[in-house]
């Protein structure tokens, strides 16, 4: 065994010591072909990156596409309820626009999926094979973690509208605190929603 890991590239090391850390906690393995029906992606184009997706028709008419994402077909197949969680990883290629280049690439993605009833306990879990998978591939690694809904939350707690969450949420992930404060304004919103808002954007890890 030790030969043989000896013989190994270091991206095949790497995914040796990720798979493993990923099997010890009960995930298994998943595999899915190349690509789905389109209508999975065009149906949940809110979720992907982006609406270009690589198409083609089969020899019966049907729509297909070479898949830009993973997590939409696990959850398609998934045998989770509510009471009972299902734990899987993935190691598949992806197919995405490049937004620099403008040109379609192949992705190789590896990652996990833990979908059903969510305690404290597996998000710890999945907290800790982010910092075993970073340190396998790097000694020097940061992990950052945030939650927009804090961000929801208290956009509930002041009454904020749909529309006005989402211009929001816009400015918040490009950080823009200007913009935030402009929203504010021209929404009439409590000089204490923008502040807050501008403070959480400036929160980062070192």
């Amino acid at each position: 065994m030790d030969k043989l890991f000896n013989a190994m590239t270091r991206e095949e090391k790497i995914y040796y010591e990720i798979r493993r850390n990923f099997e010890r906690c009960g995930y298994l393995p998943f595999m899915m072909r190349k690509f789905e029906e389109y209508s999975l992606y065009a149906d949940n184009l809110s979720f992907l990156r982006s609406e270009y997706i690589i198409t083609f028709t089969d020899k019966d008419g049907k729509l297909l596409a070479l898949k830009p994402d993973v997590t939409l077909s696990i959850v398609k197949n998934t045998k989770a309820t509510k009471d009972r969680n299902e734990k899987l990883y993935y190691k598949e290629n992806v197919y995405r626009l490049d937004k620099q280049s403008g040109e379609y690439k192949e992705i190789n993605q590896l990652g996990l999926e833990c979908i059903g009833r969510l305690d404290l306990c597996a998000v710890i879990e999945i907290t800790e094979l982010a910092l075993s998978s970073l340190a396998a591939i790097d000694e020097s690694y940061v992990l950052e973690i945030s939650d927009m809904g804090i961000v929801t939350n208290l956009l509930k707690e002041y009454g904020v509208d749909k529309s006005t969450a989402e211009e929001l949420f816009d400015k918040i992930r490009k950080k823009s605190a200007d913009g935030i404060v402009g929203v504010a304004k021209a929404r009439n919103l409590e000089e204490n929603v923008s502040k807050i808002l501008c403070m959480l954007v400036e929160c980062s890890g070192d």
